[in-house]
Parts: structure tokens; C-alpha cells; sequence
């Protein structure tokens, strides 16, 4: 049957140091469209940037002194994209937009510096697949930002 159906899912990103959730929204006949959006709804502001070494790259100058064990981190990201049904249960869905990972520690000063090796932000791209069983939906993919910042997608929900 080529009925619109309405695909709504609540979803958890998962990488190897990093948690995050968001919702994915779509409709779609045989072919349709989707919005998602995700984050940890945490949030970092920094002055200053280094790298794996703890150099500061950009900001200043030197390696400031870092407390152990203090590290910051968030991550959101704005996608969308083409959801196609291959066959009855099965739809697959491929998008981009916009995403973000910034991970930053902390000086004992109490500043916090961006580690540009483990942040990354600008194009977010994204591929999946959606099984559903009834009214019900399961998803896992793989999203990514810059092809730097790789996480496991999955979600649960409701296809009407």
C-alpha cells in the first residue's frame, strides 16, 4: 500500500566517551523526508584551544596546567534528509545538516580549553535503517560531523 505514514522515534547517540539524545521526525509513502535533531544539552564556552599534547593552539601560548580528570563535553547536531521504504517492514533514510562535538578541559585556573583533536563542528551526515513491526519502529544508523566525530545512532518509537 503506498498510505502515508507518519514515523516519529526517540533516539540515543552512542560513542565511545560520549552520550547523547535527541528525536527524529519523517513521512513517508514509498518515498518521504525527515528532521532530526539531537544533543546532550550540555554546553561549553572557551577562550582558548589546544591539542592532545595540551598546547595551546589558539588563545594563547605555552601548556597551561590542567585539572585531572576535568573534562567537559557537549554535542548537538540539526539534520534532515530522504526516507525511502525498500519493502514493507524495511525503510532506509540518508540526510545531512549541521553538528558539533567540543570536548574541553579545565585549567587550574578555571578556564576551559577546547581540545581541537577531539572537537569538531559543520557538516553532520547521517545513514540508517528503520524495522517496524505493527505500529511500532526501530532504527540504527551511523552519524558523523566532518567525518572526524563518528557515533552509533538507535532509536524507538511509533510509525501511524
Amino acid at each position: 500500500d503506498q498510505q502515508r505514514k507518519t514515523v516519529i522515534l526517540g533516539e540515543g547517540g552512542f560513542h565511545a566517551s560520549h552520550v547523547s539524545f535527541g528525536a527524529m521526525a519523517g513521512i513517508v509513502a514509498k518515498y518521504g523526508a525527515y528532521i532530526r535533531f539531537r544533543s546532550d544539552f550540555n554546553f561549553a564556552t572557551t577562550d582558548l584551544e589546544c591539542d592532545d599534547t595540551g598546547a595551546l593552539t589558539s588563545g594563547g601560548t605555552g601548556t597551561p596546567y590542567y585539572v585531572e580528570g576535568s573534562c567537559r563535553k557537549t554535542r548537538l547536531s540539526v539534520t534532515g534528509g530522504y526516507l525511502h521504504r525498500f519493502m514493507k517492514p524495511l525503510y532506509g533514510y540518508v540526510g545531512a545538516g549541521y553538528g558539533s562535538r567540543v570536548m574541553a578541559w579545565e585549567t587550574v585556573d578555571g578556564e576551559w580549553v577546547k581540545n581541537k583533536d577531539h572537537s569538531a563542528k559543520g557538516l553532520a551526515a547521517e545513514i540508517g535503517v528503520i524495522g517496524t513491526y505493527n505500529k511500532y519502529a526501530l532504527s540504527v544508523g551511523v552519524q558523523t560531523i566532518n567525518f572526524k566525530y563518528m557515533e552509533l545512532s538507535v532509536g524507538i518509537g511509533y510509525i501511524f
